[in-house]
């Protein structure tokens, strides 16, 4: 996406749902048919051709599409809200579910219609007056957004795609267990090559989850290879 994206995530305590990616999420976006023609879609999304509308679903889906599949970091702001303006943007994102929109990929867009969605608790301009919506600015706007002193985006957390854990993980590695990353990767992964065999178990476990991750990554731009697989399925019993 050359915007970017955006989407309501209400985090749930806890003890209630044990994993962030349980949390219910709301989104809005384009109806799109599945294997659309490219130019069709550039065109319909530029000028009002795609019904749009809002959708709720568990927060590991938009995980798994975005940081997953399409490698791209996710980034959660954390909003200081107060419990009867959560109830109040949770009951209308109910009412809304279900409406039909006419979509427009550069204004009527998911930042435009969260950032209305959000106006209902938050009386402050949250889109600069342009004729164009970008979910930047959006954010930028809830950074900069104060109510009694105190600032409206309380956290920002980072959510890593796929290809940044293995870079993250890779980066964290010491240059001598890079440099067997490196020959594992080139020999097809060769568990047997000394010099992993040397490592201690600390050292194997974060060479093996950097491979995980590598291999996880080349699967998700070459679904068809069965030698990725097969080095995947290897390092897994690995680890």
């Amino acid at each position: 996406s050359f915007f970017g994206h955006i989407l309501l995530k209400f985090n749930t305590q806890r003890g209630a749902v044990p994993s962030a990616l349980l949390d219910r999420s709301v989104n809005f976006g384009a109806d799109v048919p599945a294997h659309e023609n490219g130019f069709k879609y550039v065109f319909n999304g530029l000028f009002g051709g795609y019904r749009a509308s809002f959708s709720h679903h568990q927060f590991y889906t938009f995980n798994h599409a975005y940081a997953e599949n399409e490698l791209r970091d996710l980034w959660e702001y954390v909003l200081d809200l107060t419990d009867d303006e959560v109830d109040q943007i949770l009951a209308h994102s109910w009412e809304l579910l279900g409406r039909k929109y006419v979509y427009y990929f550069v204004n009527e867009n998911c930042a435009y219609h969260m950032a209305g969605l959000l106006n209902l608790v938050i009386e402050q301009p949250l889109l600069p007056a342009l004729p164009w919506s970008l979910p930047s600015a959006l954010f930028e706007k809830l950074t900069a957004v104060q109510r009694n002193g105190v600032p409206l985006v309380t956290q920002v957390r980072r959510i890593p795609s796929r290809q940044s854990r293995f870079r993250d993980g890779f980066l964290a590695l010491d240059a001598q267990a890079q440099v067997v990353a490196g020959k594992l990767v080139d020999n097809e992964v060769n568990l047997a090559d000394a010099d992993y065999a040397m490592l201690p178990e600390p050292r194997k476990i974060a060479l093996t989850d950097a491979l995980l991750d590598y291999y996880e990554y080349r699967i998700v731009t070459d679904r068809q290879s069965v030698a990725l697989q097969g080095a995947k399925q290897e390092v897994l019993i690995e680890r």
